[in-house]
């Protein structure tokens, strides 16, 4: 069917614009005052005073030349730019210490893979909507809805691949399955989608492979961003995980064993499974057999146990940490672990702490004094990495969602609610499922 032509200047047919009435139905309007269809409706006939406005968008770029005839954005299209978005979005969210590793990594599979641009034009548009950058659209050809029209094609692209005998072993299909998780996370405020794509997406792809001894680049880099955001899923959605199997173990332990800087995140992924193994598969499944808590069981004596041990390695733990964040060069990893490993450490004595009434001759203890100190501390280098370039906001969530389950002071409270519109503002909407969850908790708590 051809496009209805534009109405010009010149041209002599008559431009109707439709009352408000007819427009809310989507039905034809006469142009007249009132409109036959509100006079056979009997409603009042109000006449709409313009069109929809037009959204406009700014990004300043400095040209390298002062002679050059048009603006490098007027030459290049929407496509391209986008592409360079989700470059900029990766510098605003440093997911892996060195960006221009993960840049240069990234960037020749965009090229090559039509399925990996287009989910990273998505995020680029999605980033460049909340953003800004030089451009006029109407609201129909905004770059928040062709973010949603590029999304909606890389997945349909994704199933296409995903029906491929040897897709494990595409590197363009693992990231994309990764990368359409964290446009979940930057539109749905339940990070369900994110989950999914995560347990059901990229996990299953590297079950598939396999162990590799050998493996590419962006694999290698994939390994990084993966192992903290799937730690991170298992302890909010629960599930089994390819992290803790020998094979990835095995692989990755050898992989970090040869370098010579320390991989906080990486120590931090593995006690994250660790704590989620014990508290949510192990400790709460025994505990919910029965039906008094003040039983005499050997087994409760076993895992007092086990917790007071692993509450002492992550106290060690901390310590290590503490020592990085002077000799590190300004890097955000050991900030960001040491927020991980205090929200652990609450999390293991939330556990006992809930049932005082037993008494097991080892169990986590923490004075109050020190569960006050260690939600200051998750505030203060939270609130250091949000507000230091490409502090990757969203790995925070967790550690405040802990932080919020201590946090007795108004201040703390306030503190931590700013931190979540400061993430939410950053692009990631599911900031406001954990502030939800919190509305709920400290309801609760109140009563």
């Amino acid at each position: 069917m051809s496009k209805k032509r534009e109405l010009g200047p010149l041209d002599q047919r008559k431009r109707v614009v439709r009352c408000e009435s007819c427009a809310v139905r989507k039905i034809k309007c006469t142009g007249s005052t009132p409109c036959d269809a509100c006079i056979r409706r009997g409603k009042a006939c109000r006449r709409r005073t313009s069109e929809p406005p037009e959204a406009i968008f700014v990004f300043y770029e400095e040209t390298k030349s002062q002679d050059a005839s048009l603006p490098a954005q007027v030459s290049r299209n929407a496509a391209s730019v986008f592409v360079d978005q989700f470059f900029a979005f990766l510098s605003c969210n440093q997911f892996v210490p060195c960006l221009n590793t993960l840049g240069g990594a990234l960037l020749p599979l965009v090229e090559q893979s039509s399925l990996l641009s287009s989910i990273a034009s998505a995020i680029g548009a999605l980033h460049a909507s909340r953003r800004g950058f030089s451009a006029r659209y109407s609201q129909a050809d905004s770059p928040e809805f062709q973010a949603l029209r590029l999304y909606s094609r890389s997945i349909e692209s994704l199933k296409g691949a995903l029906t491929e005998a040897k897709v494990h072993g595409r590197d363009d299909v693992l990231w994309a399955t990764f990368l359409s998780g964290i446009f979940e996370l930057m539109i749905d405020s339940t990070g369900d989608g994110w989950a999914n794509h995560m347990l059901h997406g990229t996990s299953r792809l590297l079950q598939a492979a396999g162990p590799e001894r050998s493996m590419s680049l962006p694999r290698q880099i994939f390994g990084q961003v993966f192992q903290i955001f799937e730690a991170n899923r298992v302890l909010v959605y629960g599930g089994g995980t390819i992290l803790n199997s020998e094979s990835w173990t095995a692989i990755h332990q050898s992989d970090s064993s040869g370098t010579d800087t320390w991989d906080a995140l990486s120590a931090i992924s593995s006690r994250m499974v660790q704590v989620y193994d014990f508290t949510a598969r192990r400790f709460y499944d025994h505990v919910r057999k029965f039906s008094t808590s003040d039983i005499v069981d050997p087994v409760l004596e076993a895992f007092g146990l086990e917790a007071h041990l692993l509450q002492n390695d992550l106290l060690e733990l901390r310590d290590k940490l503490l020592g990085l964040e002077t000799g590190d060069g300004g890097s955000l990893q050991p900030h960001l672990a040491q927020s991980y490993c205090l929200y652990m450490i609450i999390t293991i004595f939330n556990a006992f702490d809930y049932y005082q009434c037993w008494h097991l001759s080892h169990t986590p203890h923490i004075s109050l004094l020190e569960i006050s100190t260690f939600v200051d501390q998750i505030i203060w280098r939270s609130s250091l990495v949000l507000n230091t370039p490409g502090g990757p906001g969203v790995l925070l969530l967790p550690p405040l969602r802990g932080a919020v389950t201590r946090a007795r002071k108004d201040d703390q409270r306030s503190s931590i609610l700013d931190l979540l519109d400061q993430i939410h503002k950053q692009g990631f909407k599911v900031a406001n499922r954990v502030k939800e969850d919190i509305d709920i908790l400290w309801a609760s708590t109140a009563s």
